[in-house]
């Protein structure tokens, strides 16, 4: 009885081992994908959840994958500092894992949340801004509101920015919005210019993987932003 036992502590310590080998194998597998598929510089940090894990390899479906991206680009000049996502239903067959035939990865459904901070958004406001005399900075204030901060110059006329807006999403991009309260401070004549100028540097792209902006949150350091995709198909 007690080699008998000893024998079946053997099996499950081998086919434990064997299912951590597996899970290594689908993170670097799908690491590798997501890297290709979005031109990363690096590969990003994938987790694979549940327990015995061999039983989503040999069915070809992960229920979930967890993956960080730190600093992905996105068009326009903006970085996004961190990039935390969630994939449900995620689906590679074993056989073209094993041969390295992915073509593409698709994904039942996602979630994101993204962080950007100040700096970022104040970089992507000078890389808007490329032919003006004006600057525009953002930063924190009271209420959940965002500081808009700066110099507007055009055509012989000046003013400095002291302002408060909105972080919002709508359909599916995140919107800087000027409350009109906020320009009453502002000379008439510079308003629709001041409102334009706020509008160009605070322009911002679409998030990557087709994410579409749910919610924003401003914070004391950047943005926290929630977004969601009902389908992805990760492509090479």
């Amino acid at each position: 009885m007690r080699r008998f036992l000893t024998v079946i502590v053997v099996l499950v310590l081998l086919l434990v081992i064997v299912d951590r080998a597996a899970v290594w194998f689908a993170q670097r597998t799908i690491a590798d994908e997501i890297q290709r598929s979005e031109d990363l510089t690096a590969r990003p940090d994938v987790s694979v959840s549940g327990f015995p894990f061999l039983t989503q390899v040999l069915g070809g479906k992960y229920k979930e994958v967890d993956v960080n991206l730190v600093k992905p680009a996105v068009d326009g000049g903006l970085t996004i500092d961190t990039l935390d996502i969630q994939l449900k239903g995620v689906r590679i067959a074993l056989g073209d894992a094993m041969k390295q035939q992915i073509d593409s990865v698709p994904v039942d459904a996602a979630t994101a949340t993204a962080f950007v901070s100040y700096t970022a958004l104040n970089e992507a406001a000078k890389a808007n801004l490329p032919d003006t005399k004006s600057t525009i900075q953002f930063g924190p204030a009271d209420g959940g509101m965002i500081g808009v901060t700066g110099n507007y110059r055009s055509s012989g006329l000046s003013a400095k920015l002291d302002l408060t807006a909105r972080v919002l999403a709508k359909d599916g991009d995140l919107v800087v919005e000027l409350p009109a309260s906020t320009l009453d401070g502002l000379p008439s004549v510079v308003r629709p210019q001041v409102k334009s100028l706020v509008a160009q540097a605070s322009r911002l792209p679409s998030l990557p993987f087709g994410f579409q902006a749910k919610k924003a949150t401003v914070g004391p350091t950047g943005i926290t932003v929630q977004a969601t995709s009902a389908s992805l198909n990760l492509e090479r």
